[in-house]
């Protein structure tokens, strides 16, 4: 994300400097039509003009085809859910509706064309801004359930009642320990993480197939030991054998009493 943006900046820095030096200084900077000549005016004035021209129209070539790649994966991920990897069928179909749409409105609006999508993108633009602010809150949301941010708040919530609990029972000298605990006294009492609406959404948007990721999980929930009915048997053999004992060392003080 950094990255990115610090290369954005850097290049409207020294273009958009460049130019307005230019234009200050009477270079004759003069937007013809869509304004696309501006950057080659620039260039005309700048050393190694043949060379700049040529790597410029190569980063404006690699500009448009990460950009077009970017949002046939949106859309084919949008279109299947929020799938991570959109299937290819689907990405082709979005890239071939984007590059005829791109035709027939070069073909439709001539040489024009340009300007009238500079027109059509900064009208759309402030309705848009309102859909960005919506996503944004909808991404925060989102975050909060995130699986990575679930665990941080549960680790937290584990050491907060870990380090109380100590320093009530021991003051300052004490130790973590695990131990299983009853479902409703523990660091998540309030929190199951094995819930579905925490965890489906995320396994089946990142599996390739998501009922074989379902069938999975089932099979190592069912697979996988109750840590609670672990701790529960052991706390009812420790009972038994406790009762086992005192039983048999009240028999031995009936036997002496006898």
């Amino acid at each position: 994300m950094l990255v990115p943006s610090a290369i954005s900046i850097a290049w409207f820095v020294i273009f958009g400097g460049t130019s307005i030096r230019m234009n200050l200084d009477g270079l004759g900077l003069e937007i013809k039509e869509s304004g696309e000549n501006v950057m080659f005016d620039i260039m005309d004035n700048l050393p190694f003009t043949g060379v700049t021209s040529i790597v410029v129209l190569i980063a404006v070539v690699i500009f448009f085809v990460t950009a077009a790649d970017s949002a046939t994966v949106v859309m084919g991920s949008m279109s299947q859910s929020g799938r991570a990897f959109p299937s290819k069928p689907v990405t082709i179909i979005w890239g071939a509706a984007l590059g005829l749409i791109a035709i027939f409105l070069l073909l439709a609006g001539g040489r024009n064309a340009l300007s009238g999508l500079q027109s059509i993108m900064v009208s759309c633009s402030v309705p848009f801004a309102l859909i960005i602010i919506g996503m944004m809150v909808s991404w925060w949301k989102d975050l909060s359930n995130d699986p990575a941010t679930i665990r941080r708040r549960y680790a937290r919530s584990a050491v907060y009642k870990g380090v109380a609990k100590g320093i009530d029972e021991h003051g300052d000298d004490f130790v973590f320990g695990v131990d299983p605990v009853p479902a409703e006294e523990g660091a998540g009492a309030h929190f199951d993480s094995e819930d579905p609406e925490l965890t489906d959404w995320y396994t089946d948007a990142t599996s390739e197939d998501p009922e074989e990721a379902r069938k999975q999980r089932e099979e190592e929930a069912a697979a996988t030991p109750d840590p609670w009915a672990a701790y529960s048997r052991t706390q009812e053999n420790r009972a038994a054998a406790e009762a086992a004992e005192a039983a048999e060392k009240d028999a031995k003080e009936k036997d002496a009493d006898g």
